[in-house]
């Protein structure tokens, strides 16, 4: 009896920004090479927003509720969009927390075989002070991670003089 393989299972990480449009993209592709799945994740830190926003605690419940709904939607929306049959994405789901260790945890408990990310490739004293999120997931993932760049901008050539002949 031969043994049922399990479906190659992807996590991209999206924070809606264009370098996880890249992310996406790339892994829609990885899928179709791997007869994979994908599972749409989104971290929102939830107690940082409500904190900075300063809210009562009546209120910041409501606020936690509404921010995670809005971006549960969101997701909804970009899978029907990339995905209209429904055919590679199977999930979506909000993260709870500061972005690296929420995505690294959603990862674990989905049991992911790939995270694709996007990354904004910040160099020097950016990156020191703000950090990447992709290295951190790099750096903490329980499988492989892909990382993402957006290619550099087309150089803008001047158009072409006529040549005087």
């Amino acid at each position: 009896m031969s043994e049922r393989k399990k479906p190659f299972k992807i996590l991209v990480a999206i924070d809606f920004s264009e370098y996880a449009h890249a992310a996406l993209r790339r892994a829609i592709e990885v899928a179709g090479w791997t007869d994979g799945t994908l599972v749409l994740v989104h971290a929102v830190d939830t107690a940082t927003l409500v904190a900075t926003a300063g809210p009562t605690m009546a209120d910041s419940r409501g606020l936690t509720l509404r921010i995670r709904e809005d971006a549960e939607e969101a997701l909804r929306k970009l899978a029907r969009t990339v995905d209209p049959e429904s055919q590679r994405i199977h999930r979506v789901e909000i993260a709870d927390g500061s972005a690296a260790p929420a995505i690294v945890e959603a990862a674990r408990r989905r049991e992911a075989d790939l995270i694709a990310i996007g990354t904004h490739g910040r160099t020097g004293l950016a990156r020191f002070f703000i950090g990447s999120v992709a290295e951190r997931v790099a750096r903490t993932a329980p499988c492989d991670v892909l990382i993402v760049r957006l290619p550099p901008p087309a150089e803008v050539r001047p158009a072409e003089e006529p040549s005087p002949e």
